[in-house]
């Protein structure tokens, strides 16, 4: 037993308080963190929780527009948010599934690309909008599978397989079979089987409100692939995903903090956050 076995976020949170007025926002991890005070500067305090269930129950514990205290999430591909939303309204999530996911689909992205991709290169595939187009739709394959395993509990290990390695050749476009075959083979299941069957059959029949997700982790996988064949010629240890992830968080505007979520918390805290 050690010093973090007692350790009590909620404890700290209300500690914190009694000498520090702010606002309070819980995060996941220290890239939230991060991310989030380059916007706010020191307008909130931001805790970090750790991992997601960490910041829902401590949100939840210290609801009330009293203590202006908050939650941020990723909205991932299970149903937790809507849950833990529907009864605490101080807990918010990313659009989309993550923070990654989310600033994909902002201005933070032509930058990165700007900033990554050779000139004549991405002039000849097509531009940072067909990049763009190509990373999300893989990621949207995989977010399907994603939200299959959420809801059906199957425990895929989607970290052992990299999504750069099931490209057609030449291309940005997913094998989707190649890379399910991967995950299927990664998972040391005994039902491997029947979860084979019933992704395949549930696949082809896919309809659900998530289907739009996807984890900004898959789609930086293929860009990467892009950044060392196709629109410029780096290295794999160059155009690594933390190392996007990085430069991606870098790449955004004060901007964001004038739109959801950012902007939701600011108005529960009962303030606003202007450009």
């Amino acid at each position: 037993m050690s010093l973090r076995d007692f350790d009590c976020l909620e404890d700290r949170v209300r500690l914190h308080r009694q000498v520090d007025k702010r606002p309070v926002l819980i995060v996941e991890g220290l890239g939230d963190k991060r991310f989030v005070s380059r916007l706010i500067r020191d307008r909130w305090t931001v805790f970090i929780a750790g991992t997601r269930s960490s910041v829902l129950t401590a949100a939840k514990d210290l609801s009330g527009p009293s203590l202006r205290v908050a939650g941020l999430v990723d909205r991932d591909f299970d149903l937790a948010f809507e849950a833990a939303a529907s009864v605490s309204p101080n807990i918010f999530s990313w659009s989309q599934a993550d923070l990654e996911s989310e600033l994909i689909e902002s201005s933070a992205f032509d930058a990165l690309i700007e900033e990554f991709a050779s000139i004549e290169k991405l002039e000849s595939f097509g531009g940072k909008r067909e990049v763009h187009r190509h990373v999300t739709a893989a990621a949207k394959k995989i977010g399907r599978v994603r939200v299959l395993n959420a809801d059906k509990n199957w425990g895929l290990s989607f970290d052992s397989v990299d999504a750069s390695t099931k490209l057609v050749r030449g291309s940005l476009e997913l094998q989707l079979d190649r890379y399910c075959q991967a995950l299927l083979s990664k998972g040391g299941n005994e039902n491997f089987s029947a979860i084979e069957s019933d992704l395949s059959a549930q696949l082809k029949e896919f309809s659900d409100p998530r289907v739009g997700l996807y984890k900004g982790r898959d789609a930086l996988s293929v860009l990467g692939a892009g950044l060392r064949r196709l629109i410029a010629s780096y290295s794999s240890a160059q155009v690594d995903v933390e190392i996007l992830e990085r430069a991606l968080r870098l790449a955004a505007d004060d901007s964001l903090k004038v739109e959801p979520p950012l902007s939701e918390v600011a108005v529960y805290f009962g303030e606003s956050i202007g450009v």
